[in-house]
C-alpha cells in the first residue's frame, strides 16, 4: 500500500502546543511523539502498539491521535479498525487540515462522513489534552457555534495585544488657562508649547498601537473555506470572526480619539497664548 503522507504543518503547530503544554501532559505527550515517529519511520507496527494506548489515555479526544492510528492501522491493512479511527478523527477535528482525506477514507470504505458535528466549548478544551485545545485558533480560525468559545479566544488574543498607557491629564485644565487674561496667557506659552509637544508624542503612540493592534488580530478574520463548508457557513463564520476582531481593536481607535482631542486643545492653548503674546 501507498505511503500515507501526513501535513507537516499540522504536526509542527500540534508539536508547538506540546513545547509548552503543562508539565501534567508530558508524558502523554511524549507518547503521542513517540508513535508518529515509528509511523514516520514505517514501524507501523509499533506505531499502531503506542498510539492505541494514547488514544485510550491522556489522548482519547485528540484528533490527530487518532488520525495516526488511523493511518497505521490502514499501512497494517486493518480496514476496518482504521475506518473507525478515521471516523473518530473526522468527529473532533472536522476543520482540520487532515479532515479531507478522514472523509476521503470513509467514502472509499462506504462510510458516510458524520454531517452534524461537536464544536468543543472552552471548558471542555481545556480539559481534554495540549494537542486540542483548539483546531480553529491553531489553524487561525474562528469557530461561531459556541459563544464561550468565541470569548476565551477573544481572551487569549486580548493578552496578546500591546498594553494601551494610561491617559495623561495636564494641569491646570485647558479650559482654566483660555479663561484666563491676556497676560495670564502670554505668560504660559512655553508651558502650552511643551503640553502640546507631549500630546502629539501621545497621538503618534496611540495610532502606532492601533496600528499593531490590527496587525496581530487581522490573521483572525476567516478567509478560507474549511473542507465541506458551505457558502452561508463561510459567510456567518467569517461575521463572526470580524466581529470579534473589531470588538478586540475598538479600545485601540477609542485611545486614538482621545489623543486626537487632547492635541486639538492643547493645539488651540498653545495659539491662543501665542497669540495672547503678540497682544491680541
Amino acid at each position: 500500500m501507498q505511503h500515507i503522507v501526513r501535513p507537516r504543518a499540522v504536526l509542527l503547530s500540534y508539536f508547538a502546543l506540546f513545547m509548552v503544554a503543562a508539565p501534567a501532559y508530558a508524558g502523554a505527550a511524549d507518547q503521542l511523539r513517540e508513535g508518529i515517529v515509528f509511523y514516520d519511520k514505517k514501524n507501523y507496527a509499533a506505531a499502531q502498539d503506542v498510539l492505541s494506548k494514547a488514544v485510550t489515555g491522556e489522548f482519547r479526544q485528540s484528533a490527530l491521535a487518532h488520525y495516526y492510528l488511523a493511518n497505521s492501522l490502514m499501512q497494517l491493512r486493518r480496514t476496518n479498525a482504521a475506518v473507525v479511527e478515521y471516523e473518530q478523527a473526522y468527529q473532533l477535528a472536522p476543520f482540520s487540515t487532515f479532515s479531507g482525506y478522514c472523509r476521503q477514507m470513509l467514502t472509499r470504505y462506504g462510510k458516510t462522513a458524520p454531517s452534524v458535528v461537536k464544536v468543543p466549548s472552552a471548558s471542555s478544551a481545556r480539559s481534554i489534552g495540549p494537542d486540542t485545545v483548539s483546531n480553529d485558533s491553531a489553524a487561525g480560525g474562528i469557530s461561531s457555534e459556541k459563544k464561550p468559545f468565541e470569548e476565551d479566544l477573544l481572551r487569549q488574543l486580548a493578552s496578546r495585544m500591546p498594553p494601551i498607557p494610561k491617559p495623561e491629564i495636564e494641569n491646570p485644565p485647558t479650559s482654566v488657562i483660555l479663561a484666563g487674561t491676556l497676560f495670564e496667557k502670554s505668560q504660559f506659552i512655553s508651558e502650552a508649547l511643551a503640553r502640546k509637544n507631549r500630546a502629539t508624542e501621545r497621538l503618534e503612540q496611540a495610532r502606532a498601537l492601533l496600528t499593531r493592534a490590527e496587525a496581530q488580530s487581522h490573521s483572525q478574520i476567516v478567509s478560507a473555506r474549511s473542507f465541506g463548508e458551505t457558502d452561508a457557513a463561510l459567510k456567518e463564520r467569517r461575521a463572526n470572526s470580524e466581529k470579534l476582531v473589531s470588538d478586540l481593536v475598538q479600545p485601540f481607535r477609542n485611545n486614538v480619539t482621545n489623543a486626537e482631542r487632547a492635541f486639538d486643545e492643547e493645539s488651540r492653548l498653545y495659539e491662543s497664548c501665542l497669540n495672547a503674546r503678540m497682544g491680541y
